[in-house]
């Protein structure tokens, strides 16, 4: 099967994912979304009833993925499942800056002849969400589908990889600083493809 066909067959998949990312943050329940989520590292969501923070600076050591310099050795973002999410809230004030990063981030894996890094950009699509996110914030939502099992997702990689030293390092400030909160990695499971012919539930036998 080619692989716009296999794209074509997880959208509903793929659709549920972004569906419900939005709902986990408008909502501020992590039961709204069914996945197993990778633990932060080093943050932590803040707690229900936490101050809003949404205008000020955001601290870079809550954000996995990053440190304060692309010196500082990088937590990979990997996905062990064929479905991957990344939520990221961001300042109101910053949107701007964290979608010029997005589109250089998008430069970069057009422009790379890793075979690797070609493939993550093939299932690889950011969403900007209508409603807004935790504290005034606005969330985007990154979705992998298929992901790329095994590979880092890591932005500040990318850039590197890319980019002069000097001007990745400007990037990356621009990423870290529009932060509002901790952003969220998800590794989702399918649990129903509507697109697939229905069949009824073979009742139990007691």
């Amino acid at each position: 099967m080619s692989g716009k066909i296999r794209r074509l067959a997880r959208a509903g998949g793929t659709l549920a994912a972004v569906l419900a990312a939005s709902v986990f943050f408008a909502s501020g329940l992590t039961q709204a979304v069914e996945a197993r989520a990778q633990t932060p590292e080093p943050g932590a969501p803040a707690p229900a009833g936490a101050p809003d923070t949404a205008g000020e600076p955001s601290d870079p050591s809550a954000i996995p993925d990053v440190g304060t310099s692309l010196g500082t050795p990088q937590a990979g973002r990997l996905f062990a499942a064929e479905t991957g999410a990344i939520l990221s809230p961001i300042r109101a004030d910053k949107v701007k800056d964290f979608e010029l990063v997005i589109a250089r981030i998008h430069e970069a894996l057009s422009r790379s002849t890793d075979a690797v890094r070609l493939k993550q950009a093939e299932g690889w699509k950011v969403y900007r969400a209508a409603e807004p996110g935790p504290a005034g914030s606005v969330l985007f939502v990154s979705v992998m589908s298929p992901s790329v099992k095994g590979a880092d997702y890591s932005l500040g990689k990318i850039l590197l990889e890319a980019f002069p030293l000097e001007d990745a390092q400007e990037l990356f400030e621009q990423y870290l600083a529009a932060f509002a909160g901790t952003q969220t990695l998800l590794n989702l499971r399918l649990a129903v493809d509507f697109a697939q012919p229905w069949t009824p539930a073979v009742p139990s036998r007691k």
